[in-house]
């Protein structure tokens, strides 16, 4: 099984260097995707179309995706313009986009992460103009990674970018996606401190999925839980965790 793994904001493909050999050890194919204006697209334009090329352009026929946090986001766009080539979804402590509006309208109150305002700044990045950076250390391992070791954590704050904001505010228009109501599984991570509740609640019920794995882990189980992520995956890929017997009901917009 080949799973194309879509990273969240201000992270690239360098985060699952952990999960992909445990993925590898399962006996599957992993494919780590860097977004325009992350990892070592930095330089690139990020806009809501440069993420949907990103995610379309890596997809083979029979692919299980998988999105971390914004990464939902990312990889519905990539599924919207190829949704026959998608066999399943694996939404990662993840978000799902509401037709029409952008990824931030989709949180409670249509703002970001509480707390998140004192760890962050605005700044100027070339080509992305502004974006959200971390200029605390703390406050990044307390939002993301509070569950990894200590060289893990600075590993990770090393190369975090700063994310851009054209992305985050632009509407999201998916007129592909509904229709073809791919098979879908949620990851919960139970000790997330930078996913809100209320989004994790949100996707469940516009997916129409009653049933979630949940990893004892931080926003960052790639990181963390390597192990237990891949084999959550795994089972995922398998549809081993569904909702009850019954016809599925079509996506919520």
């Amino acid at each position: 099984m080949r799973f194309v793994l879509i990273h969240g904001a201000w992270h690239g493909a360098w985060c699952w260097e952990k999960l992909v050999p445990e993925l590898e050890a399962l006996g599957h194919e992993a494919v780590a995707v860097d977004l325009p204006g992350h990892g070592l697209r930095q330089n690139e334009r990020a806009t809501v179309g440069s993420y949907r090329q990103a995610a379309a352009e890596v997809i083979e026929e029979g692919d299980v995706l998988v999105g971390h946090s914004m990464g939902g986001y990312v990889m519905t766009l990539g599924a919207d313009a190829v949704p026959a080539k998608v066999s399943r979804m694996i939404f990662l402590a993840a978000g799902l986009p509401v037709e029409g509006k952008s990824m931030l309208d989709t949180f409670p109150g249509g703002g970001t992460v509480p707390g998140i305002d004192q760890y962050i700044e605005t700044v100027e990045s070339g080509i992305n103009g502004p974006c959200m950076a971390f200029h605390s250390f703390p406050g990044a391992c307390e939002l993301l990674y509070h569950d990894c070791t200590d060289d893990d954590q600075r590993w990770a704050f090393e190369h975090l970018s700063p994310q851009p904001i054209a992305p985050l505010t632009a509407p999201i228009r998916l007129p592909n996606f509904w229709k073809h109501n791919i098979p879908a599984s949620f990851i919960l991570c139970t000790d997330d401190r930078g996913h809100p509740a209320p989004l994790v609640a949100d996707v469940l019920r516009r997916r129409g999925l009653s049933t979630c794995i949940g990893i004892d882990a931080s926003h960052s189980p790639f990181i963390s839980r390597p192990r237990e992520t891949a084999h959550a995956i795994d089972l995922c890929a398998q549809g081993l965790v569904e909702p009850p017997p019954g016809p599925r009901t079509a996506a919520r917009r």
